[in-house]
């Protein structure tokens, strides 16, 4: 338990940390892209504004000239506008600028491109690029039509009575956006391992005094339960002297009860708290598993009929697992007796042992109707220890709320799992409990 512990609190904190660096990783990486593709399409609008190149002036002077020019200021509201305005500012950026545009007339024919801007790329496949891009798309008036290709970003718009294509070089970025995603998740790994790393020795100490609370627990109860042997031993040779001498009675009777009732639950703390003790310490071998429920339901069969229940058994052969054979008829009889104990006068039992689809588990099922539908919380309790879903039934019935959990520790320590759930499709309320135990392979 105590090591399961520590795996939890190992997972949850390096599940919570990954979560938090996927946020931050995931946020700095997308504004970095949409970085990217506003200042790429701020400079493919200039382009297309300008018939496919950049603003030159009539005299002579370059991009760089033009942008000197006096004019209104950019928009620099939101985020996009702020990237806008630092490329205005960053001059520089129109020179090393790679782009080539191609211009499409009205009847769809090539007018003219211009690839002066860029080595890479050749007269014909810039055409290829653009009618590409534009093949199977309409454009609209007034809307333009942009996207990424072969590492280029571009932007399609109808000018003067025709459409032009600019395309942008931006392998560059592209590049850079995948080198920051691939180191930012290089060095979150790194700092996940690094953080586990840390975790593993420290969360021993974190739960140490949570071990140190549990162990001193069921070394109480197991020392408990065996000073409570003796006086209930005495006190049950007390009444054999006592019914000898007065005869029985109804005192000597419910005596002989209440110590069989605490003697059993003495016998049942002890068997919990040593069940959670490693599995290796417990002998395993093979045994027939099949015989073993067969003759360890079938004390209940007589039972069950006595009170007007249904009992029927349906066990495969030749099942054999590797286990501890005490705790393994203690799992049949705790299923067993809650079957028998909380079905109502004139219900049905049944038990089921077969393999799994698999054939590498033993399912073991018992199914018993009850008297009024099962709760979810009651499904999702009732394997927990002194859980009792009614508290005047139980009482009417017997038992102490621990049974199942002692079922479940004795699965558990045979690498197994139990679960419980309602009985579908059936014309009274029920309710299943399923344990499924690793088959011993041939």
């Amino acid at each position: 338990m105590i090591k399961k512990l520590r795996a939890k609190l190992i997972l949850a904190s390096v599940f919570s940390l990954a979560a938090v660096l996927a946020v931050i990783i995931g946020a700095a990486n997308l504004l970095y892209y949409q970085r990217s593709v506003s200042s790429a399409d701020f400079l493919l609008e200039m382009l297309l504004d300008s018939g496919g190149t950049f603003p030159d002036r009539p005299d002579g002077g370059g991009p760089a000239e033009e942008m000197r020019r006096p004019g209104p200021d950019p928009d620099t509201r939101g985020l996009r506008g702020l990237f806008r305005g630092g490329l205005m500012n960053n001059r520089e950026m129109l020179f090393e600028s790679r782009y080539f545009s191609v211009r499409f007339g009205a009847d769809g024919g090539q007018e003219f491109s211009d690839i002066s801007n860029i080595s890479a790329v050749d007269g014909e496949t810039a055409c290829t690029y653009a009618r590409t891009v534009l093949s199977g798309k309409e454009l609209s008036s007034g809307q333009a039509l942009s996207g990424f290709y072969d590492g280029y970003r571009y932007r399609a718009a109808e000018k003067d009575g025709g459409v032009l294509v600019v395309f942008l070089d931006c392998q560059r970025e592209i590049m850079n956006c995948r080198a920051i995603l691939l180191f930012s998740i290089t060095a979150s790994l790194l700092g996940i391992l690094a953080v586990l790393l840390i975790l593993i020795p420290l969360s021993g100490r974190i739960v140490k005094p949570f071990a140190e609370n549990y162990e001193k627990q069921r070394r109480f109860i197991t020392d408990a339960g065996h000073e409570l042997r003796t006086p209930i031993t005495i006190i049950n040779a007390d009444t054999d002297v006592m019914a000898m001498d007065t005869g029985e009675n109804e005192w000597t009777a419910d005596i002989r009860v209440q110590t069989k009732r605490l003697s059993e639950l003495t016998d049942d703390l002890i068997f919990l708290a040593k069940s959670e003790e490693d599995l290796a310490m417990v002998p395993l071998i093979e045994l027939p598993f099949s015989d073993l429920v067969r003759e360890t339901a079938a004390s209940f069969e007589a039972p069950a009929l006595t009170s007007g229940k249904s009992f029927v058994l349906d066990i495969a052969p030749m099942i054999t697992v590797k286990g501890d054979e005490k705790g393994l008829r203690h799992l049949v009889s705790i299923l067993m007796d809650n079957a028998v104990k909380y079905s109502p006068e004139g219900g049905s039992i049944s038990l089921t042992l077969t393999g799994d689809r698999k054939g590498s588990r033993a399912v073991l099922s018992v199914k018993n109707t009850t008297a009024a539908p099962v709760s979810d919380e009651t499904l999702n309790n009732m394997f927990d220890r002194f859980y009792r879903a009614d508290a005047s039934r139980n009482s009417s019935a017997g038992g102490y709320g621990i049974g199942l959990s002692i079922a479940r520790a004795v699965v558990s320590q045979h690498k197994g799992t139990i679960s419980a759930s309602r009985l579908e499709n059936m014309p009274d309320p029920g309710i299943v409990v399923t344990a499924k135990l690793p088959l011993c392979q041939v």
